[in-house]
Formats: C-alpha cells, sequence, structure tokens
C-alpha cells in the first residue's frame, strides 16, 4: 500500500501517518491561508499487480470547506489537529496519491513528494480479483477468525468515509467464532453495513467493571439506519455489577434478523437500588426492526431487574418486532430491591409494534420484591400495539412474595392488544389468562383465552373468555391473518412457524 502526499513545499505538514493496525492512513486538514475554508482533496487509488501494473482505479475528490465537513474528519485532542483519514476498500497492494484543491473540483495546488507502503489484507474476498466489487453482496469481506471479526473494529474506531460502514458494504462469516474481552462494553461500537453470520454462531463474553456508571454491553454497540445483522446464532454471557445488555446490540436503529439466541447468562454481582441491570435477547433498545428471530435453551439472568426475550424495550413510533418466538426458560433472580419486569418478546414496549410472536417458554421470576410479567409483553404502553400473538406457555412468579402483575399475554396493559390468545390458566394470585392489569387506555380486539380469568385487574372487555380451540381458529383466521388451522381441535399457529 503506497502513499504518495503531495503536498506544497514550503507549506509543509506533518508526514502522512499510517495506522498499522486498522491499515488507514491519515493527514493535517489544513485551513486555506487566508480564508475561513478548508483545503479539499483528491484521492487516486490504485490497485497494482505483482509487475507493477494498474489493475483497478478509485477516483475520490473529499470536499471538507469546513473543519467538521465530513465525517472523516476527525480532530486529535492530543495534537490539537484535525485529520482526514482515507482506507482502501479493495484487498492487495495499493499506490494512492493525495492532491490538495482549494475547493471541490478546483485547480490542483500541491505537488507529489514521498511515498510509503502498507498492504492491504484485513479481509478475505470471495471474488479477489474483482476489485470493483469487494465488499460487496456479490463480493463480501470475509469473516473466518476473531482476529478479523476484531478488524471490523478497528477499522471504526478510527473512522473514515471509506471503511465500509456506509450503507451496501457486506461482511460474511465463514466459521463459527468465540470471542472475550475484559476491557471493551462491545466488540464493535457501531455498524452501518451488512454482516451476515451465514448460520455460524458466535459465542462471546464481556466482563466489566465494578464502575459506577451502566454502560450497555453487546456484541454491536450499535446497528445503525442502514445496517443489518442477519443469519446468525449467539451464546452470550455478561459478568459486570452494573450496566444494561443487548446479545447483538445496546441500540438497533436497522434491521436484526434471523438470529438465533442458545444461551445467555447474565452474572451480575451485589446489590443494585438504581435498577441497572436491564437487557434483551437480540437488543437492549429497539428503534428499528428486528424479525424472525428465536430464542432456545435456558437464559440464566442473576440480579437482572428488567428483561425482555427479545428486546429490553421497543421506544420509536414505527419500531417494530415481529415473527419472533420464545422456547427459552428463563431463570431471572433479583435480590429484592427492584420489581421484576420481564416478557417473553419484550419487557417495556414504550412504543411500536410486536407482532406476530408467540411464546411457547417458561419465565420463572425469583425475588421478594414485586414482579410484572407476561408471556408476550411485560409492560404495554397506551403508544404501542401487540397483534397476531399467542402464549402457550408458564409466566411463573411464585417466587415473588411482593405484588404480582402476571399476564399470559401481557402483564400491566395501557395500550392496543389486538388478534391474539391465549390458552395457559393459573391459579397464581395476580394472574390473568390475556393481562396482569389491564388500565386506562387498554383495547383488546378479537382477543381469546380458554380460561375464565382474562385479567387479573381492571376490565376485560373485549375479550372472549372459555374459549376453545375452533372458537379460536373461526375468529382468528381470516383472507390477511398470519394465523393457519393445525387441524381440528387444535389451536391456529403462525404461517412462519
Amino acid at each position: 500500500f503506497w502513499v504518495e502526499d503531495n503536498f506544497a513545499v514550503p507549506e509543509a505538514l506533518d508526514e502522512i501517518l499510517i495506522d498499522e493496525t486498522s491499515q488507514q492512513f491519515r493527514f493535517v486538514h489544513e485551513q486555506i491561508e487566508g480564508s475561513s475554508l478548508y483545503y479539499g482533496y483528491n484521492i487516486e487509488d490504485r490497485v497494482i499487480g505483482e509487475t507493477g501494473e494498474t489493475l483497478y482505479t478509485f477516483d475520490y475528490t473529499i470536499d471538507t470547506s469546513t473543519s467538521t465537513a465530513q465525517e472523516y474528519v476527525i480532530y486529535d485532542s492530543a495534537s490539537r489537529s484535525y485529520y482526514v483519514w482515507y482506507a482502501p476498500t479493495a484487498v492487495g497492494r495499493h499506490i494512492v496519491t493525495v492532491s490538495r484543491v482549494s475547493d471541490v473540483g478546483g485547480k490542483l495546488v500541491s505537488q507529489p513528494c514521498e511515498s510509503q507502503e502498507l498492504e492491504f489484507n484485513l479481509f478475505d474476498v470471495s471474488s479477489p480479483t474483482d476489485y470493483a466489487s469487494m465488499g460487496t453482496k456479490q463480493n463480501p469481506y470475509l469473516i473466518s477468525t476473531a482476529e478479523e471479526f476484531m478488524s471490523i473494529a478497528h477499522r471504526y474506531q478510527t473512522y473514515s468515509y471509506m471503511t465500509g460502514f456506509e450503507s451496501g458494504y457486506y461482511f460474511r462469516q465463514t466459521q463459527n467464532l468465540t470471542l472475550t474481552s475484559t476491557t471493551a462494553t462491545s466488540f464493535v461500537s457501531s455498524l452501518n453495513a451488512t454482516y451476515d453470520g451465514n448460520n455460524n454462531s458466535i459465542t462471546y463474553t464481556l466482563t466489566g467493571s465494578n464502575a459506577s456508571s451502566s454502560p450497555t454491553y453487546s456484541l454491536f454497540g450499535q446497528v445503525m439506519e442502514n445496517g443489518i445483522v442477519q443469519n446468525l446464532t449467539l451464546s452470550a454471557t455478561f459478568n459486570t455489577r452494573r450496566g444494561h445488555f443487548g446479545g447483538i446490540a445496546g441500540t438497533n436503529l436497522g434491521t436484526i434478523q434471523n438470529i438465533n439466541v442458545s444461551a445467555l447468562t447474565v452474572n451480575a454481582t451485589g446489590s443494585d437500588s438504581s435498577g441497572y441491570r436491564q437487557g434483551g435477547g437480540v437488543a437492549y433498545t429497539n428503534q428499528g426492526t428486528i424479525q424472525n428471530c428465536l430464542l432456545s435453551g435456558e437464559f440464566t439472568l442473576t440480579n437482572v431487574s428488567v428483561f425482555g426475550g427479545i428486546a429490553y424495550q421497543n421506544n420509536l413510533d414505527n419500531a417494530s418486532i415481529t415473527q419472533c418466538g420464545n422456547n427459552a426458560t428463563f431463570n431471572i433472580t433479583e435480590t429484592g430491591i427492584n420489581t421484576i419486569t420481564a416478557g417473553g418478546i419484550v419487557a417495556s414496549n414504550l412504543k411500536g409494534t410486536v407482532s406476530e410472536s408467540y411464546n411457547k417458554g417458561q419465565i420463572n421470576l425469583i425475588t421478594t420484591s414485586a414482579v410484572v410479567a407476561g408471556g408476550i409483553v411485560g409492560s404495554n404502553s397506551n403508544m404501542s400495539r401487540v397483534t397476531y400473538c399467542y402464549n402457550t406457555g408458564l409466566v411463573n412468579g411464585t417466587g415473588a412474595s411482593g405484588s404480582k402483575t402476571l399476564g399470559g399475554l401481557i402483564g400491566s396493559n395501557t395500550g392496543a392488544l389486538t388478534y391474539s390468545y391465549s390458552i395457559y390458566v393459573s391459579s397464581q394470585t395476580g394472574y390473568g389468562e390475556v393481562a396482569g392489569s389491564s388500565g386506562t387506555g387498554a383495547s383488546y380486539t378479537r382477543v381469546y383465552c380458554s380460561g375464565t380469568s382474562a385479567v387479573g385487574s381492571g376490565s376485560a372487555s373485549g375479550i372472549t373468555t372459555s374459549a376453545g380451540a375452533q372458537t379460536v381458529t373461526n375468529g382468528l383466521i381470516g383472507t390477511e391473518s398470519p394465523f393457519i388451522s393445525r387441524g381440528s381441535g387444535e389451536y391456529p399457529v403462525l404461517d412462519w412457524e
């Protein structure tokens, strides 16, 4: 990887600095003399063959008229300077020429000088001679080791407009991976590309400090608007005193799909009266789309106060969790300082929609305090909706000595529940087969339960009780319904199962 800096002399700049780990380089971003504007840059990036021939050329013009005009300009507090970062996207040997311009498309104001060498081989690709398509779905960057996975993080830590975290860049995992860290809160801080697990697995452990802060631990800190994580089996362990957690993402703004969380362990030590022990199996907070995700195995959550099988919280108007299912057993314990709130799919549906999802698993809550839990949603607010869902699993708060608000579908409901059913009947105090409590704003449309105790407290208007399989089937199956019949005497299931 050759870098030629052709900045003018005597307007001397610091040398071009190469980051060997992330295989990027940077140069000082300078202000035009006598002007409030900054220089722009032309970059010619040539991929070079074994005999020195040019195999492919990338040309870029960087408009940086202000010091922070583009996200690839970063301020370095140590040197008190702005730097422009550049990184190649094609694997192989490069010669890169940087020319400084007075404005976009303007006259060159610099001349060539010395060069340095660096080979760009952070990632393998499917087609190593197809330079134009490297990093796309057709020719993705291949991840086969933990070191290669961490290379994604290295490329992001010093962000450049060429690091591949824009929409369209594609990573594909080719082997099962095991990751561990005792210093980081996530392995990759942010992802705005596609990460395709290719039906492989990631097993990871994050161990946090006993600091008084409350970080969020996850595989990816944020999945951004154009980010996609898909086709992956996940097993995660979190060891920490305080903090939130999400199996795939701390915050999802993009799309997470086709994920199977096969095991989740949280070891939170000591007591914490602030309630900073909240999380989700797939994401901590969802503000995007989570779909086609399944939970299986056993989840052991020690000293956790709020947990959602898919997400801790849905909290944007268009946030969506759809076609997800819980088959796992949750064993959630808490020291008794905080109320446990839990949902088989989401703990807090603050805003957004949960749809076409089910709970067949078991939710066990063990605490000396109060519990609020539902097979689908723990708490459903008046700005949220749950539709086309069903519960046949167990929501068990028998270990709780405080108040119990337990529902087959929803723990505490002040929102909308439509086209759904629950067939589990419990004699526990505070249990409703549909909702543990039904407060102001709660509404029900074509909701069915097999028993007679639809809600633990509040109005059950709109709920059909003592509903057999045929009644539920007749009520829920229609032209646009995702429910399908399993035959005479059987309750319906969702068509994607």
